[in-house]
């Protein structure tokens, strides 16, 4: 009876045993590529690092172009085979180096390896990175890839993974819009451009708490009258410390840290309020436009926002003009579709701006039915055309 007992709890205690190895398979490795997890793969490249002090390593960030178009065109069937082609290509690339190649989220792959010079490992894996993307080329699908390369010192202290990361991450987005580049390195001067986006990113909430933002007006011009038509709001940063900033000292960060929606509602309402100021004062008032950044994706909650700061004032809608921006795709048009007719249906005015800046068609003007079109200047420049 009570060896019956003991071969019970035996065997219960070995099938609890192999659950836990198969819980912990799992939760360690990849069920598509079989490469680490991103949880897994941080965690063993950090003790990686710990324990070889002194070293130097290289980092790649990797992931495919347009990876979620190609998953909706495609399906997921082929975009697997994508996943694993690919982390096939970079098991190869790795070969020769100690190290770690994990998967993230959907398309995104991450290695980490020990190197003994900076520059050589560089090159290797430049050359390695080519072959990478000369061999995809010749799958079923055609892909593009990018990678990001950053590299630690080697005497640096309390080298992080989460540092490497983020620095190949950034040397990576830097080719982001650009298919003529495969990869990017993190070099000292983005380093420095880091640091501008953190100290940018630490003066940003106060900033609009304390009105440290204005908006200055630029006017529109009849060629026919010589008369002012229209303006347009551009956005200022009067910072305490650095004093008047133009836009392309922080848009560029606001973009892409999402805080430009912010900024974006408080020059609505700074302009309302200055429209405002001038009707009851019963001074002449023109049609003003405002940017509508490409971060706002959702027209709904765009209107909505932006109908209930336009209601706390006393101005005929035909007096707004919404600038918006171009999407080449096919979500985005239709986006921009959407917010287009709930702009009209509310009494605003749409333009176009930079329209000709990216994949341009005047066929998507029939669709888009805005009411002001305004070229951006590399549209045309006649060097752009050829007979």
């Amino acid at each position: 009876m009570i060896f019956g007992i003991l071969v019970s709890l035996f065997i219960e205690m070995s099938v609890l045993h192999t659950l836990s190895e198969k819980i912990n398979r799992e939760n360690d490795y990849d069920k598509l590529t079989g490469l680490f997890t991103r949880t897994k793969f941080e965690l063993a490249s950090q003790q990686f690092i710990n324990k070889n002090p002194h070293s130097q390593f290289i980092f790649i960030d990797a992931d495919i172009r347009g990876f979620k178009v190609l998953n909706q065109t495609y399906g997921a069937e082929k975009t697997d085979a994508m996943l694993v082609l690919f982390s096939k290509a970079l098991n190869r690339a790795a070969e020769g180096y100690t190290g770690y190649i994990g998967r993230g989220y959907a398309d995104r792959f991450y290695g980490l390896f020990l190197i003994s010079d900076e520059h050589r490992a560089i090159n290797i894996f430049r050359n390695k990175l080519k072959e990478i993307c000369r061999e995809i080329k010749k799958s079923d699908i055609v892909f593009y890839v990018k990678f990001g390369i950053a590299c630690s010192n080697k005497d640096e202290q309390n080298v992080s993974v989460q540092s490497l990361t983020g620095n190949a991450s950034f040397a990576k987005s830097t080719i982001k819009n650009n298919l003529m580049y495969q990869y990017a390195v993190f070099t000292p001067e983005m380093q420095l451009q880091i640091n501008k986006e953190r100290e940018i990113e630490s003066r940003m909430e106060k900033a609009l708490s304390n009105n440290e933002f204005f908006v200055i007006y630029q006017p529109k011009i009849s060629l026919k009258t010589e008369k002012i038509i229209g303006a347009e709001a551009l956005v200022r940063w009067n910072n305490p410390e650095f004093g008047v900033m133009p836009p392309a000292k922080f848009i560029p960060t606001f973009e892409k840290n999402g805080f430009i929606v912010n900024l974006d509602f408080y020059v609505y309402d700074q302009v309302f309020r200055f429209m405002q100021k001038l009707l009851d004062e019963h001074k002449p008032v023109v049609p003003v436009s405002m940017n509508m950044s490409r971060n706002h994706t959702n027209p709904e909650r765009f209107i909505a926002r932006f109908n209930s700061i336009f209601k706390k004032y006393n101005i005929p809608p035909s007096l707004v003009e919404i600038e918006i921006i171009e999407r080449t795709s096919e979500t985005g048009k239709l986006m921009l579709l959407e917010t287009t007719r709930l702009l009209h249906k509310h009494g605003f005015n749409v333009a176009m701006d930079d329209f000709g800046s990216g994949e341009s068609s005047l066929n998507m003007l029939n669709t888009i039915p805005v009411d002001v079109l305004k070229f951006d200047q590399s549209f045309l420049n006649p060097d752009n055309y050829t007979e």
